[in-house]
């Protein structure tokens, strides 16, 4: 984007009626309407706006995830922010242009929308989640823009780039990239934490046991009560392999096929792809804590 082009952005004094945060911070819709109300929407020369903390550009911040993985790039030379090169990003997106209100159009989903399709091929559905607005005023650069992140969960990893600008794009387990977050730019840092924060709170423990014998066979259930009925079924010669943290049973089973090098899982069309429950969560988490049942096996 040409630096004189009109980038959109709030006054600074109407993101501080909000109250001062650093990081990634959830909004609830009625916060996330009020920041983004066209009321407060103005657009100025972006040569302008990058030297201004009295004007907040807002910024599409769009991280595409499938089953515990995430989308994920380098910031390459050809990149306008000279600021980011080098650095890895999981975030999509970039300013909202004048050009995006042409028609009466809603500028900033017009922008959103156009800076995804620019930036990378999707070609896979995907669910759209907020997660919250990120911030980072300590910096030159994180003074005068504001992310506004959703994040899509893909039905397959079908997302390549289309910009040189995205280097060594790839998908990577959240939980890898989250552990090499100091590679990554600051904002990226702030949602790979609150992606594994989710994660974890949401996930179960599933266990990877392995049979040998005339042919080896290999079974994923549920740690605790509810893979019983699984490992009722074992030779007493079974050993467990390893365990798998997942949020549903295709995650699960993506992170399986994985594990044991069988590529990529593909569900059944009609297998429902939904969160565990949360009594499940909190049933397990009792039995991890409770050492009777803990020590006692099941």
């Amino acid at each position: 984007m040409p630096t004189d082009e009109r980038v959109l952005g709030i006054p600074a004094a109407h993101l501080a009626a909000w109250g001062h945060f650093l990081g990634l911070r959830p909004a609830a819709p009625a916060d996330r309407a009020r920041l983004l109300d066209p009321a407060h929407f103005e657009f100025r020369p972006r040569r302008e706006c990058e030297t201004d903390p009295a004007f907040v550009q807002l910024i599409p911040y769009v991280v595409l995830t499938c089953r515990g993985r995430v989308f994920h790039y380098c910031r390459g030379d050809a990149g306008t922010e000279t600021r980011l090169q080098s650095l890895r990003s999981v975030g999509i997106g970039g300013h909202i242009s004048e050009a995006d209100a042409a028609g009466g159009s809603d500028p900033y989903e017009t922008g959103l929308r156009r800076e995804v399709a620019e930036e990378v091929a999707v070609a896979a559905a995907h669910t759209e989640h907020f997660l919250g607005f990120l911030r980072d005023d300590r910096t030159p650069v994180g003074r005068v823009h504001l992310g506004v992140v959703h994040r899509w969960e893909l039905t397959a990893e079908a997302a390549e780039p289309r910009e040189s600008a995205l280097a060594g794009a790839g998908w990577a387990d959240l939980t890898a990239c989250t552990a090499e977050s100091p590679e990554f730019e600051t904002w990226s840092q702030f949602v790979l934490a609150a992606l594994e924060d989710e994660r974890q709170a949401s996930s179960l423990v599933h266990e990877v046991w392995e049979e040998r014998g005339e042919c080896t066979s290999y079974t994923l259930c549920l740690a605790g009560p509810r893979g019983d009925g699984h490992r009722a079924m074992l030779g007493v010669g079974a050993r467990l392999l390893t365990t798998i943290k997942a949020g549903s049973w295709t995650e699960a089973m993506s992170a399986y096929y994985r594990h044991q090098g069988w590529g990529v899982y593909t569900p059944e069309p009609d297998w429902p792809d939904e969160p565990y429950p949360a009594e499940w969560v909190a049933e397990q988490r009792q039995m991890a804590s409770d050492p009777a049942t803990r020590d006692g096996g099941g």
